[in-house]
């Protein structure tokens, strides 16, 4: 299965179809999953004395974003097989973000610079900047084409917009 997002760019690049290709689906996110492993390695080949407190914060953050992130993805797969034309997701943890999935995820990467800055304070400046970058991606691109594509094919997700929390769960 093709993420949608793909042929679509391939679509908009006309003669430039290799070099968004190339750029867009492959360059892009393998720098972006580079950037967010650089603290796994400051992780796990400096030397430390001790596990210190902030990698036991950053274990419990990345539980709690592949808990929520599952929970996230079985609640829509749920959904998905029952739902009705134009029907809008905004059940359970939907019904506080309305990507609480990318929301996971995010966390996910935040967790593994945690990691990586519990092993090396005095790098936190560089060791987050793969967290950031996947924010990034996640706030300005994945984000705004998932809502415009919502917004087109389901009339009903205007109000879930108009209700729910773009990104960060609350009630």
């Amino acid at each position: 299965h093709e993420d949608w997002r793909y042929p679509m760019f391939r679509e908009k690049a006309g003669r430039w179809e290799f070099v968004v290709d190339l750029v867009t689906i492959h360059l892009i996110p393998t720098l972006l999953v580079f950037a967010g492993m650089v603290p796994v390695y400051a992780a796990v080949t400096w030397p430390r004395g001790d596990i210190g407190w902030l990698t036991d914060v950053a274990f419990v953050v990345g539980l709690a974003a592949v808990a929520l992130e599952l929970a996230a993805d079985v609640q829509m797969h749920r959904f998905v097989r029952t739902k009705t034309d134009g029907q809008a997701m905004d059940r359970g943890l939907w019904a506080w973000s309305r990507h609480p999935n990318y929301f996971g995820e995010f966390s996910f990467w935040l967790a593994l610079a945690l990691f990586g800055i519990a092993a090396a304070p005095a790098d936190w400046w560089w060791l987050i900047i793969g967290a950031v970058a996947m924010l990034a991606m996640f706030l300005g691109a994945s984000i705004p084409m998932m809502e415009e594509r919502s917004l087109e094919r389901r009339p009903a997700y205007q109000d879930v917009v108009d209700r729910v929390s773009r990104f960060v769960p609350r009630p």
